[in-house]
């Protein structure tokens, strides 16, 4: 996990002026159900386990926000820290994972080749998935 961004000067997102460091954290293990719609998937027993186990770390009560995508996995995690630092958590869907909606969920093997396009060439759609050239300035825009 990369703890911090070194923003590089690009276009700045409407709460850039408000921020000292980000820590911009994915959520851990979620409950996998191709049934179940991807932003509603949940973390497993084993996710809210290891997000638990982060927010007892003493660099939480040095945390000023918390931030979410709304997603429910993302929800349940910033959950946890934001109780663990006796905060808030604030919402915006803009904060979501890369768009991949136009494959649906993917076997094992095939959804790690198309993560590895993704971030190997992020200008390049990896079968439809959103570029990750474009996750990173929507994110950026955001925040």
């Amino acid at each position: 996990m990369r703890d911090e961004y070194d923003f590089d000067g690009g276009s700045r997102g409407k709460y850039a002026d408000r921020m000292g460091t980000v820590r911009f954290l994915t959520h851990p293990d979620v409950i996998l159900d191709p049934k179940v719609a991807v932003p509603q998937w949940g973390l497993s027993e084993r996710g809210c386990s290891r997000m638990a186990r982060a927010a007892s770390g003493s660099w939480v009560s040095r945390l000023s926000a918390i931030w979410s995508s709304d997603e429910r996995k993302a929800i349940e995690a910033g959950g946890i820290l934001a109780e663990a630092a006796g905060l808030t958590l604030e919402v915006l869907r803009e904060l979501a994972e890369i768009d991949r909606s136009s494959t649906g969920v993917l076997p094992g093997d095939e959804h790690l080749d198309n993560t590895a396009l993704f971030y190997s060439q992020p200008d390049v759609s990896a079968r439809g998935w959103e570029t990750a050239r474009a996750a990173q300035q929507r994110i950026l825009q955001a925040v």
